[in-house]
């Protein structure tokens, strides 16, 4: 038995909730079902366990295609699931190929109540999937969601897509025992954002291009991350916030060879009432793949592991990978942490295993996005309106301002919630 992180819409054991964000009644069901798939590789169990979890993963495409599934703008989750695949046989064909029977279990929400029975349509081949045309694989996608990148079709699956679509398939009856409706509502916990009158937030945009870094320090914006950046400022003088020249540092060169300069780092500041707002924005290097890069990566690193313990709110948004999860472990209070990078719901586990649901909600993505400015600008709204109107917004109404791009952004460690209105 292997534990499964299929990408798909449910609770991720002790820390994940599913809040009723749709108008149309939707409940958590436990589904079961057989299923094969073919390979030509002899393997040993393990391989072939990661062959049918990977199969497995194509459930949240396959659900999607009747658009009976809360797969968008949704809380809890975010399709990140514990599930388990058990192994049932493995046949050796005479022809080389070996064919691998398993069985799966585990929750699903589905936008419809009282149902027995779901049939799903998984890829039989999964092997060759990575290595087929990509044109191939855009016409096996949902024609609200085409891509060509075979890591997206897990997500966008649908081999009924096109009459062009080649990907062999199979179709599956499962069965479903419903466990619970879902209608319940949380929230961030608004009043524990609050430290001595002020509430924190740490703004981190890596760039896009990390070559890029003489384009910051000449004030260009060629680099995405850079206009989402510049975007958040705009909109930080708009709702009345105030710049902190004791807090600005501008980009310094620290090796002419590389071109690498230090992060941009800069304060802004409101007062709504009682309480002071301070948005503390970080622009420099996230990524380290190359030696040239290590001196502006460690400086953002730097940055990072100053603002974590005293920020009660964590924002980054750039490439996938950054590590955050030790900086924030750090501070034992409260952190709302919302990971704008593709497919951040690999982090989930390192992060609870470090810091308890009870003081993280963990907002991730499940799949490839781009540079999105309304993460911060939703968040931000909605502590503002809190702390001067008294407005509560839920994380419904929250993951929904923020999802520009459909990827499937989602909470994970709302369940445990306390404050509400």
């Amino acid at each position: 038995m292997v534990s499964l992180i299929a990408f798909f819409i449910l609770m991720k054991s002790a820390h994940a909730s599913v809040t009723d964000v749709f108008v149309k009644p939707h409940a958590v069901y436990q589904m079961s079902f057989s299923a094969s798939l073919m390979t030509t590789k002899k393997n040993d169990r393990d391989q072939y366990l990661k062959l049918a979890e990977q199969q497995a993963g194509y459930l949240v495409g396959s659900m999607a295609i009747e658009r009976k599934v809360p797969n968008r703008n949704f809380t809890g989750g975010p399709l990140y699931q514990k599930g388990d695949i058990t192994l049932d046989e493995v046949i050796e064909h005479d022809d080389g190929r070996v064919g691998v029977f398993y069985r799966y279990h585990g929750k699903v929400v589905i936008d419809e109540v009282g149902l027995k029975a779901y049939e799903v349509y998984l890829p039989i081949d999964i092997e060759s999937i990575s290595s087929i045309d990509r044109e191939l694989i855009y016409y096996c996608t949902n024609r609200w969601d085409r891509s060509y990148d075979p890591a997206a079709l897990p997500f966008t699956w649908n081999p009924f897509a096109s009459k062009k679509c080649g990907i062999s398939y199979q179709a599956i009856k499962t069965t479903l025992s419903e466990v619970r409706d879902v209608r319940s509502e949380t929230y961030p916990e608004y009043p524990r954002m609050v430290r001595d009158g002020v509430i924190r937030i740490a703004y981190l945009v890596g760039k896009m291009d990390p070559r890029s870094d003489h384009e910051i320090a000449r004030g260009q914006q060629m680099d995405p991350s850079k206009v989402e950046y510049s975007e958040v400022i705009s909109h930080l003088k708009k709702n009345g916030f105030q710049k902190s020249e004791i807090e600005t540092r501008l980009p310094v060169l620290i090796d002419s060879q590389s071109d690498q300069y230090t992060s941009l780092r800069e304060t802004w500041e409101k007062s709504a009432g009682s309480i002071r707002i301070e948005v503390n924005m970080i622009f420099g290097n996230s990524v380290f793949s190359i030696p040239e890069q290590k001196l502006s990566f460690d400086d953002f690193q730097k940055q990072l592991e100053s603002l974590a313990p005293k920020s009660s709110v964590l924002i980054y948004s750039g490439h996938s990978g950054f590590q955050m999860d030790n900086a924030v472990a750090q501070f034992d209070g409260y952190q709302l942490i919302a990971m704008n990078g593709c497919q951040t719901s690999t982090s989930a586990d390192s992060f609870f295993r470090k810091k308890s649901s009870q003081n993280l909600d963990l907002i991730v993505n499940v799949r490839q996005t781009r540079a999105n400015v309304l993460v911060m600008t939703s968040t931000m709204d909605a502590i503002v309106d809190w702390t001067e109107k008294g407005i509560w917004t839920p994380y419904s109404v929250l993951i929904r301002k923020m999802d520009m791009v459909e990827s499937m952004l989602g909470v994970l460690g709302d369940e445990d919630n306390t404050s509400k209105p």
